[in-house]
């Protein structure tokens, strides 16, 4: 991997995170206590990130690091599973962990009638 291509990668999975949160490019770099400018060029790929600045971007975004490194895998979305419910009550993991039988054990919806 070249490292525009690592830029682009990490240039989309900041957007997406950001957004998926409801953060405005603003909002984040003052929680992540960076300036607006140089988180916007990091989400529009003209900037490579400290791994410092990679880590407090990640904790107010309440994802992993790999997450914004790499392309998307469903390893990584379980470890973001792991980060939003690690705080979580027992009583809600527990509500959570039904919910979540619930829906592996569905049955697919067909569209075929």
């Amino acid at each position: 991997m070249t490292k525009k291509e690592l830029m682009g990668i990490v240039s989309q999975n900041l957007r997406k995170h950001r957004t998926r949160t409801n953060y405005t490019q603003e909002s984040l770099a003052s929680d992540a206590q960076i300036s607006a400018s140089y988180y916007s060029a990091l989400e529009n790929g003209r900037k490579i990130m400290h791994p410092l600045v990679l880590l407090q971007i990640a904790d107010v975004l309440k994802t992993s690091t790999d997450s914004i490194l790499r392309k998307p895998d469903a390893l990584q979305h379980l470890d973001n599973i792991v980060i939003l419910l690690k705080e979580q009550p027992v009583e809600s993991l527990e509500k959570i962990e039904a919910i979540i039988r619930v829906l592996v054990t569905a049955k697919p919806i067909s569209d075929d009638k």
